[in-house]
């Protein structure tokens, strides 16, 4: 369903640019809205992991990032840790072997 709604949006957007007349792009916005047709529809940010280790790799690979960056990086990880989870980063603050 999403699908067609974003397609008669796109429509709407087409018609726009070819007749430069927003009234089709409105009346679809009006329709969409008044029936309520895109409630529930929202795609949820949502990461399929599809292997054992993929989240331990990502965050290897962003804890590898050098320069202001990469300390952009760093504090962002510590600020949204608990308190009771260590986040291991070699020879800086790290306590495990």
């Amino acid at each position: 369903m999403i699908w067609i709604l974003q397609g008669i949006r796109h429509f709407g957007n087409y018609y726009l640019y070819k007749l430069n007349n927003p009234e089709c792009r409105e009346l679809i916005d009006k329709i969409i809205s008044r029936y309520g047709l895109n409630i529930g529809l929202d795609i949820p940010q949502r990461i399929y992991i599809v292997d054992d280790n993929f989240v331990v790799n990502k965050i290897k690979e962003l804890m590898a990032i050098q320069g202001e960056i990469g300390l952009t990086v760093k504090v962002w990880f510590f600020s949204r840790a608990e308190s009771n989870t260590e986040i291991c980063m070699p020879n800086l603050l790290c306590s495990c072997k």
